[in-house]
């Protein structure tokens, strides 16, 4: 978390430091929320795996609950 007063320091510091931070600001917010757990709960959904098994011909079989 210490990206964050690192850029926070680079914004108070930089006189033209926000024409180089919007866009890959704007990237990183982007990518922060996309990664988050909130999001991947929203898009796939909860997942439980209730049973696996290594079959003797090196498959796995997993069955979801």
């Amino acid at each position: 978390m210490l990206y964050i007063v690192f850029w926070v320091m680079l914004i108070l510091h930089g006189p033209i430091f926000f024409y180089f931070f919007t866009i890959p600001g704007i990237i990183f917010i982007i990518e922060r929320v996309y990664t988050s757990k909130f999001f991947k709960i929203a898009k796939f959904g909860r997942v439980y795996i209730s049973e696996v098994n290594l079959l003797p011909s090196k498959v796995t079989n997993i069955k979801e609950h």
